[in-house]
C-alpha cells in the first residue's frame, strides 16, 4: 500500500509540474506578444512583481485587455467605469467591419464593464419581475400560501435578464445595412405586443448574427 501511495504521489507531482510549466509557458507567450510600450505600462503598475513571480497568464491577460480598451488602474474607478459603459453603449458595427471583429469588440467591452464592477444587464426591477414569473410557472408558494420567488428563481432571472439585455445591445449595434431586416422583424413583433427577445437567448442571437450566411 505504501509503495502504491508513493507512486501515486510521484505521478501527481509530475502532473502538477507539467501543468505549472504549461501555465508558465502561456504567460511567457503572452508577454512576448506585448509591445515595449505596453510592457513598460504593465511593469509600472502595482502588483507587477507578484504577477511576474506567479507567472499567472489570466492576470496578465486581464491587464492587457484593460489597457488595450483604454483604461488602467491609475484612473478613478467611477470615471473608468463610466468610460467603459460609454464605450460599450456607443459601440456599433461600422461599414466594412466584419461580424467576427464586431463580436470581439463587443465581448471585450462587455467584459471590461464587468471587470470594473459594473453591469449593463443587472436591473433589479426586471429581475424581480422575471423571478416572479418563474415562481408562478412553478406554482412556488411560501408558508402563507403566497407566490414567492426563491434563490433559484432569482439566480435564473438574473442570468435571463442579462442575456436579454446583452442580446439587445448586440443587435442594436449590428450594422443596419446588413441586419435591417432582422431588426425590423423584431421591432414589428414588439409593436404587436410580443417579446421576441424573451424567446431568443444571447447565444442563439450570436448564431443568427455571426454564423448565418448573410
Amino acid at each position: 500500500m505504501a509503495r502504491i501511495y508513493i507512486e501515486d504521489r510521484k505521478s501527481a507531482i509530475r502532473k502538477q509540474d507539467k501543468l505549472t510549466l504549461e501555465i508558465g509557458s502561456l504567460y511567457d507567450e503572452l508577454w512576448e506578444q506585448c509591445s515595449k510600450e505596453l510592457r513598460a505600462r504593465i511593469q509600472g503598475e502595482d502588483g507587477y512583481t507578484e504577477m511576474m513571480m506567479a507567472r499567472n497568464p489570466l492576470i496578465l491577460r486581464n491587464k492587457i485587455k484593460r489597457m488595450c480598451c483604454g483604461f488602467d488602474d491609475h484612473k478613478m474607478k467611477f470615471y473608468a467605469l463610466s468610460q467603459a459603459v460609454k464605450r460599450m453603449t456607443m459601440l456599433y458595427q461600422r461599414a466594412g467591419m466584419t461580424n467576427e471583429e464586431y463580436k470581439k469588440q463587443f465581448d471585450a467591452l462587455w467584459d471590461t464593464v464587468k471587470q470594473f464592477g459594473g453591469s449593463l444587464g443587472n436591473h433589479p426591477a426586471l429581475i424581480n419581475a422575471r423571478a416572479a414569473e418563474l415562481a408562478e410557472e412553478a406554482n412556488r408558494l411560501n408558508a402563507a400560501g403566497v407566490l414567492e420567488a426563491n434563490a433559484d428563481d432569482i439566480a435564473a432571472a438574473t442570468l435571463d435578464v442579462e442575456n436579454r439585455m446583452k442580446a439587445c445591445f448586440m443587435l442594436g449595434g449590428a450594422n443596419n445595412e446588413r441586419f435591417s431586416s432582422l431588426k425590423n422583424h423584431l421591432e414589428n413583433q414588439y409593436i404587436m405586443g410580443e417579446d421576441p427577445i424573451s424567446r431568443v437567448s444571447f447565444s442563439c442571437l450570436r448564431m443568427a448574427l455571426f454564423l448565418s450566411s448573410i
